[in-house]
């Protein structure tokens, strides 16, 4: 009997209703425009874009989200909507009824216009004392991953969060944020797969276009602002040195000595209190200065070590080939490249008609650093070195290119200094010794002159010092207060 007197009810109210189910209609297959952009206001800037319909404008689609009906709940405080139509009462009584069913009571009982997008599907029980029609949507909608919108007074539309939904347009909001410090790229991985669907990235332009109802669409807004965060930066000074035999011997000897606190390896183990198990007397076997990667000082030893390349740099027995600092941003590399470009002739072909083209052999420094800052200080740096040298011409003229590759993982305090050694290059070389006059006569010169065979080794060092920025300062106010 129930069900025959709403049926029956609905007959007769049908003609009354007619009006307003004709405007929700044709205010739900009405696409929305954008009408206007306001210009952004750096350095935090939104360009709004809202939806407008004329001669009936949208108004804001939700006027009471899940927090606040919690919060209505928790304080048992009564909950009131802007509009006066939501806070009407109604008694719901559904045990299973489809959504659409229940949206036709609604309006059939209190006189809102409910309208139901065509994607939302499912069913409702819900049962209790009376409560405003605003709450009984909130709760329908919640169930259902739907939203509601205002379309005209007491005209309200039922629409799916989906992009596919041909009502979509009517319950989203359009708002374009700017991306200050991460490009679209990043941005993208970074987002959750199921917020991609109302964000639309350009790879030419460093923003984001967010479409989506209000509620999904601030929460959206919300997780890029949090993505979208100034990194903190590290300065990495670099240093490369080209040392001979017995200046890396006397550094040696330093580091052993001089190094006031244990130092600590890849991954903060402790070994011993010698400098990584080092032995300067060792200098130049195989997997000398700690195995040839990670050697770590304290901060407090870099003048001393500074000073001591300094002194060796100028009597010559050391030559430093790179001094510079570069910034990095946490989590990101940093490149640091010398090259040189020699240019050498090859000729090819025949003798009638020989072929000359010009090869381009590049030599240098190559270094690539990724830093990574811990909650506790430390900095976690990812060390990858090349050094090219040309050290002799082959017999049709091409260079002989000797290169040496280092790679390391390392932890170190913030000012500590990076040592990675045991790039050992040796060369051998031919030494005439002659007595004066009598060494130069023809034949008779051989009986007075010796030849002997010279090799000599030189080891690369590079030493990278990495310190954080700090956050209120630029780099060039850091340099100056490091320099004095």
């Amino acid at each position: 009997m129930g069900v025959r007197f709403i049926r029956m009810r609905a007959v007769c109210l049908g003609r009354a209703l007619l009006p307003l189910l004709l405007i929700g209609s044709w205010a739900c297959t009405r696409p929305a425009t954008i009408l206007r952009v306001q210009a952004p206001t750096p350095p935090l800037s939104r360009q709004r874009l809202r939806h407008e319909v004329d001669p009936i404008p949208l108004s804001p689609p939700r006027q009471s989200d899940s927090a606040a009906v919690a919060e209505a709940a928790e304080t048992s405080d009564p909950l009131v909507y802007e509009h006066e139509e939501l806070n009407k009462p109604y008694t719901p009584s559904w045990y299973g009824d489809s959504i659409r069913d229940a949206a036709s009571d609604i309006t059939f009982e209190t006189g809102v216009a409910v309208q139901v997008g065509p994607l939302v599907v499912g069913s409702v029980s819900l049962q209790g004392e009376a409560m405003p029609v605003g709450l009984v949507l909130d709760l329908i909608t919640t169930a259902a991953g739907a939203t509601y919108v205002r379309q005209a007074p007491n005209v309200y539309l039922i629409a799916a969060i989906n992009s596919n939904s041909p009502a979509f347009g009517a319950i989203s909001e359009t708002e374009l944020v700017d991306l200050w410090y991460v490009n679209v790229a990043e941005l993208r991985d970074l987002l959750p797969d199921h917020l991609m669907e109302y964000v639309r990235l350009s790879s030419s332009e460093p923003h984001a276009l967010v479409v989506a109802p209000p509620d999904l669409k601030d929460s959206i807004i919300r997780v890029i602002r949090a993505v979208d965060q100034p990194q903190t930066q590290v300065v990495m000074r670099a240093l490369v040195v080209e040392l001979s035999e017995q200046a890396a011997r006397e550094l040696g000897f330093q580091w052993a000595m001089n190094s006031s606190r244990t130092p600590v390896p890849e991954g903060g183990r402790i070994p011993s209190a010698r400098l990584n198990g080092f032995d300067a007397t060792q200098a130049f076997q195989d997997g000398a200065f700690t195995h040839a990667l990670g050697a770590t000082f304290m901060g407090e030893f870099t003048h001393e070590l500074q000073a001591s390349l300094r002194s060796l740099a100028e009597d010559g027995s050391a030559r430093i080939r790179v001094d510079t600092r570069l910034i990095a941003q946490n989590g990101k590399p940093a490149d640091l490249n010398f090259r040189l470009q020699q240019f050498f002739r090859i000729e090819t072909g025949t003798v009638a008609f020989p072929r000359i083209d010009l090869e381009k052999i590049e030599s240098g420094v190559q270094l690539e650093v990724t830093p990574q800052i811990s909650d506790t200080g430390y900095i976690t740096v990812n060390l990858t070195t090349t050094v090219d040298d040309v050290v002799a011409l082959a017999a049709n003229g091409l260079p002989v290119v000797q290169t040496r590759n280092a790679t390391s993982t390392v932890r170190v305090r913030d000012g500590d200094t990076i040592v990675i050694a045991g790039m050992v290059e040796e060369r051998e070389s031919q030494v005439e010794q002659k007595v004066p006059v009598l060494g130069s006569i023809p034949l008779l010169g051989r009986l007075f002159s010796s030849t002997r065979t010279a090799v000599s080794k030189r080891e690369v060092a590079i030493f990278i010092t990495p310190e954080i920025l700090p956050e209120s300062g630029s780099a060039w106010e850091w340099e100056f207060a490091s320099a004095e």
